[in-house]
């Protein structure tokens, strides 16, 4: 398999990890020709970094700018956010050592780059046919430029839109999970339970926990999709709730039969017996699950013992929403989500420990 080859199936593994079902969905097929075009573009001008200065990057860039710049009003959010991701990634990895040296030794000893020039290894010394090689590069410098001018008109876009959409902004920047934009997360949650309560004064804060709640299962490109539907979504999850909750208003129920426990609480004693030993044995095996769930970093140890205390608030509430647990521990919603798929995913191995 050549590097290009594992390139692709790396990407395309992505895509499919991060669509909405099994199949890649509309927006990842919208990019990924132009994805694997930029990746192969990258590959080659790691390869030959070593032959490209300042100068050359100046007035390759200066070309870039000459070029017509393509129009990105008609793409939808998903597409736009697309673009910009899978131009940063590369642009990331081709400053990234490893990834140079993984092309360095799979390209050392003969690289052709248009079936008629090759690169011969002399002492560790490249030294290139020159007919075509410097046309190539610079070609290749242009076009990494012209995409990187387009990547920024798609960022640009985006807040663009953002701006005309309130809601739009404000859901996106509670869904991030940096921490710098803690104060910005603060604001928006605000200002989205301000605006729940009006469109729905009786279940407006519900609907918009729900919404979050299902926004955060989804990728960012399929989240930027969806928040600027955020006023439509509380108005409908509102009316829902208020359906569900007067199909029970009607039903006669006796309270002798709901509660076998009068007066009392709902769960039997021998359950509450096994919830409190359940809650103690999470305190004493606290040092071995916060192992686990750090993912054996031991270089972030604040990670395991916030989802050890996620574990600790699910144990008392199972059905807190990712946003209340946020809101006690001072971190952002998407943190949050993406601990509790880390716990689920180890449930099984949380149950041994607890029960060894």
């Amino acid at each position: 398999m050549t590097l290009m080859e594992a390139t692709s199936y790396i990407i395309y593994q992505h895509a499919k990890e991060t669509s909405a079902g099994k199949d890649i969905d509309e927006y990842w097929e919208r990019v990924l020709p132009e994805a694997l075009n930029f990746a192969e573009n990258e590959i080659f001008l790691t390869f030959h970094r070593g032959y490209i200065d300042e100068p050359i990057k100046q007035k390759a860039a200066r070309l870039a700018q000459t070029i017509s710049p393509r129009d990105v009003g008609n793409l939808d959010n998903a597409t736009l956010m697309l673009h910009c991701f899978i131009r940063e990634w590369w642009l990331r990895m081709g400053e990234n050592r490893e990834f140079q040296t993984l092309v360095d030794q799979i390209y050392g000893v003969a690289y052709d780059t248009t079936k008629t020039i090759c690169w011969r290894k002399r002492s560790h010394i490249r030294i290139p046919q020159i007919d075509g090689i410097a046309r190539q590069i610079s070609l290749s410098l242009i076009e990494r430029y012209k995409q990187v001018f387009f990547a920024q008109r798609c960022c640009t876009e985006i807040r663009r839109r953002g701006q005309q959409n309130p809601y739009m902004k404000n859901t996106f920047v509670l869904l991030t999970d940096f921490q710098a934009l803690r104060r910005e997360q603060i604001a928006s949650h605000q200002w989205l339970r301000d605006k729940s309560r009006i469109i729905a004064p009786d279940v407006g804060e519900d609907s918009l926990q729900d919404w979050l709640e299902k926004l955060l299962q989804l990728s960012p490109h399929l989240q930027i999709q969806k928040v600027g539907a955020t006023r439509k979504a509380i108005h409908d999850g509102a009316c829902d709730i208020r359906r569900k909750g007067g199909q029970y208003e009607h039903v006669p129920f006796d309270e002798d039969l709901t509660n076998p426990f009068p007066g009392g609480s709902a769960e039997a004693p021998g359950e509450k017996l096994i919830a409190d030993e359940y809650l103690k044995r999470l305190v004493d095996c606290r040092p071995e699950l916060e192992e686990l769930l750090s993912d054996g970093r031991t270089d972030n140890p604040k990670q395991g013992e916030r989802r050890f205390k996620i574990l600790q608030l699910l144990a008392h509430s199972p059905d807190l929403h990712s946003s209340t647990i946020a809101t006690q521990l001072k971190t952002s919603p998407a943190t949050i989500c993406r601990d509790r798929k880390v716990i689920d995913r180890n449930k099984d191995r949380i149950q041994e420990i607890l029960t060894g």
